[in-house]
């Protein structure tokens, strides 16, 4: 899919390409869904315009989909990963200077302010839901339990960390 809307953006005289991935991935490639977001990412190189690529932490509300998807009763089992979420804020800012030539890297990682542990992160999700359960985690890809996510020296940091983001949720 990513090679045919390269190819029809080229057609159509667009000249700048822009997609949104996720830190690590690279590191990870024996994880089927972050395989394909490499996949991805190869294929916009290799066949859209003027390729800019985003890869940004998991998003702040990440967590409250871990504890929703991944529930079972009372017991919420999720992957063992540090991560450092992001604000879906900051995450648009950026994309829209990647598209409008202000930011001109053609890959840039962003990344919330603050590494924390996401079994920690869905803990404090139930505990603002109130929300009985009992949240674990299991190592399901080594590197991401060895802090793959996490961003890299030339990372962007930007937006609140998870507990201000939370505290200030409706």
């Amino acid at each position: 899919m990513a090679r045919n809307l390269g190819e029809a953006a080229t057609t159509a005289g667009v000249t700048r390409s822009v997609v949104l991935s996720i830190i690590g991935i690279e590191k990870m490639t024996d994880y089927g869904y972050y395989a394909a977001k490499l996949a991805q990412e190869k294929a916009v190189e290799a066949f859209a315009p003027d390729p800019h690529i985003l890869r940004a932490a998991q998003f702040l509300d990440f967590p409250g989909q871990m504890l929703s998807w991944y529930r079972q009763g009372d017991t919420v089992t999720i992957p063992e990963m540090k991560t450092q979420p992001v604000a879906i804020d900051e995450i648009v800012r950026l994309l829209l200077a990647l598209a409008d030539g202000t930011e001109t890297r053609h890959l840039v990682e962003l990344a919330g302010p603050k590494v924390e542990d996401l079994d920690d992160l869905v803990r404090q999700v139930a505990a603002r839901q109130g929300e009985r359960v009992t949240v674990e985690s299991s190592v399901m890809n080594e590197g991401m339990a060895e802090g793959a996510c996490l961003a890299g020296p030339d990372a962007i940091i930007a937006g609140p960390d998870f507990a201000t983001w939370l505290s200030e949720k409706v």
